[in-house]
């Protein structure tokens, strides 16, 4: 059978260095649902600058990622990659390095690229997103925060617990108000009134709502920027009191 159509669905390049060896259509047990399964095998081809003949094809290592869907069914590539052993050097093993393989996940990296994008930019939840594309919400819940959201190396991760603070959206106008986002926890919220509740209205929000505490974290602030204000609306409590 001619598979050579099947690399159109495939990440690109892959065929270059697997020959695929059976294509079947499955169904999970647990919910009925049908998925193909694309089985591939790298061939014995040793990439980069490496004497190939020192080394001899010594089995496989077997990974399976989820691709883009095909009719609304989910697609997995059971993938099979070769090792390789030195002749002489009997515990020097070398892999090939792939770049279809999206980073700690179970996808492929353009479907992992692909929906960062639509997590970044759709106006959906991550398990309406998830359904769309047949994958399960918890695996792109995971894999979204642990890697391709960036969260790891973001530059408020170290204090976001306390606060977060978006310089950039400061104005004139700002206002400041506390909200309860779950189990009686109490939120300072400062914002942009000519951001009009859209992107770029969020200034900071700051863990509780004590006055002294507001203070010492706005005060972080680039003192350029904090004389951009000229007005702060804020409600009567008595937390607001200055110290």
């Amino acid at each position: 059978m001619d598979t050579s159509y099947i690399g159109h669905f495939l990440p690109k390049g892959l065929l270059e260095y697997f020959d695929i060896t059976g294509i079947d259509e499955l169904c999970f047990v647990k919910d009925r649902s049908v998925y193909f399964q694309i089985s591939l095998e790298e061939r014995n081809m040793i990439l980069g600058d490496v004497d190939g003949t020192q080394y001899e094809s010594k089995g496989f290592t077997e990974i399976t990622l989820q691709d883009f869907p095909v009719r609304g069914k989910a697609v997995y590539l059971a993938i099979k990659r070769r090792r390789w052993r030195h002749k002489k050097e009997a515990g020097k093993i070398i892999r090939n390095d792939f770049s279809f393989v999206a980073e700690g996940s179970g996808l492929t990296k353009e479907l992992s690229d692909f929906l960062k994008v639509q997590v970044d930019t759709k106006v959906d939840t991550i398990s309406n997103i998830a359904g769309y594309h047949q994958i399960q919400p918890s695996k792109l819940n995971r894999h979204y925060k642990k890697y391709s959201s960036g969260f790891k190396d973001w530059n408020q991760l170290t204090h976001c617990e306390d606060y977060l603070l978006f310089p950039d959206n400061i104005g004139a106008y700002l206002s400041i108000d506390e909200l309860s986002l779950s189990k009686g926890e109490l939120y300072t919220f400062v914002t942009n009134k000519n951001g009009r509740a859209k992107q770029g209205t969020l200034v900071a929000v700051i863990k509780g709502t004590l006055s002294k505490d507001i203070i010492t974290t706005l005060m972080k602030l680039c003192e350029h920027k904090r004389l951009q204000v000229k007005e702060v609306t804020l409600d009567m409590a008595k937390t607001w009191k200055l110290p």
